[in-house]
């Protein structure tokens, strides 16, 4: 997650995230692993809707979540 939403803030500058949206989607398949492992800020979830927005319908795409207890 981290390395998705530092994907689309490095590219928000020039205004270029859509062209490496659509060459992710070249892909046959996205895989988004370990969703909470870590906590998700604001900037991370909007990213992530952003590459599924993008990619509803062009790609398969398998997303995990991981438990964790943070009591």
């Amino acid at each position: 997650m981290e390395q998705l939403a530092g994907i689309v803030r490095s590219h928000l500058v020039d205004d270029s995230v859509n062209k490496v949206i659509v060459k992710v989607l070249g892909a046959d398949l996205i895989i988004i692993d370990d969703i909470g492992l870590l906590a998700v800020t604001g900037d991370m979830a909007e990213s992530l809707c952003r590459w599924l927005h993008a990619a509803y319908e062009k790609c398969s795409i398998t997303l995990s979540t991981v438990m964790v207890d943070r009591l």
